[in-house]
């Protein structure tokens, strides 16, 4: 892996009112209702008003996102994926196939964190096939990668956030892997490390923390 950066974190609004394609990866936690409820308004404060989101493992929840969407002024495509969900790299592969950006941004919808997208849509792919934001590994995860240097190989001292921008290159190469092994093993991905407010909310309790710490971040 290529072009490290490190970001800071407390940066200003994430909203930009050039539309720019962002997609959401929800993957059927407690929180996917809010998630896609606050991703939605992200959407239309950028005047972006066709958009396609794919989810899995809600049954309980998905009359809920389909009620909360009729009451909105902008299309939205629901694709359910069913018991056996597509994964994130053949989700994007499907997505691809209904717009024609070179280039997007996907978010994980189980994270917490102040990262500013407006850090990636100004951002250059240029050679690179991708460039993902990483962060330091919490006490409860294991980490994904370690850094020497400008160069990214595995180990445990980050997690990828679940934040990034592909070209669609990316997936159309590696046409049957799954994201992580692609992020494994693809040379010409850039990578920058992410030192701000950034928390995986997979479980109910980290989903707690998240809400509390929103509500007073002291």
């Amino acid at each position: 892996m290529e072009e490290y950066t490190k970001e800071e974190g407390n940066c200003p609004s994430l909203i930009d009112p050039e539309p720019f394609s962002v997609f959401l990866a929800v993957a059927g936690f407690l929180g996917s209702v809010a998630s896609i409820a606050g991703y939605i308004e992200f959407k239309k404060q950028m005047k972006k008003q066709n958009d396609e989101i794919h989810f899995k493992n809600i049954n309980d929840k998905k009359n809920v996102i389909i009620n909360y969407i009729k009451t909105l002024d902008i299309d939205i495509h629901l694709v359910d994926e069913g018991d056996e969900p597509l994964g994130t790299a053949e989700g994007i592969r499907n997505i691809i196939k209904s717009f024609d950006d070179e280039q997007f941004i996907v978010i994980n919808s189980d994270i917490w964190t102040d990262y500013n997208l407006k850090n990636l849509k100004c951002l250059k792919l240029d050679e690179s096939l991708a460039h993902i934001v990483l962060t330091n590994t919490p006490d409860y995860l294991d980490g994904d990668f370690s850094c020497d240097g400008k160069n990214l190989f595995v180990g445990n001292s980050y997690v990828f956030s679940g934040i990034g921008k592909y070209h669609r290159e990316l997936f159309i190469k590696h046409s049957d892997v799954e994201l992580g092994d692609i992020l494994r093993s693809e040379k010409r991905i850039a990578f920058s490390i992410y030192d701000g407010k950034w928390m995986d909310i997979g479980t109910p309790e980290r989903l707690e923390k998240a809400r509390r710490l929103e509500q007073d971040p002291t």
